[in-house]
């Protein structure tokens, strides 16, 4: 997901939000309900920073091996220790 307009603070608030939706949701299927976790990477380029996406999304890419491989179901941002 790209959000314009947003501080690395503001995509975290946003990311954990979504997070927390998703975990407080059952999913209903055909052998009932099923409930799910998500993990979340996130890399932040300040709009007056000249930088390739695929840069970017490099960096989102390796926050969310990070927060899979130190327990799952969080978010992590890209240079940003305990997020």
């Amino acid at each position: 997901m790209i959000v314009p307009d947003t501080d690395t603070k503001g995509a975290l608030t946003l990311a954990e939000s979504l997070r927390e939706t998703i975990v407080s949701t059952p999913f209903a299927t055909e052998c009932g309900e099923l409930s799910v976790s998500v993990s979340i990477g996130i890399s932040h380029c300040p709009s007056n920073v000249t930088r390739l996406l695929k840069e970017v999304l490099a960096e989102a890419d390796l926050a969310l091996y990070t927060a899979k491989q130190t327990g799952r179901n969080k978010v992590v941002c890209f240079g940003i220790e305990n997020a």
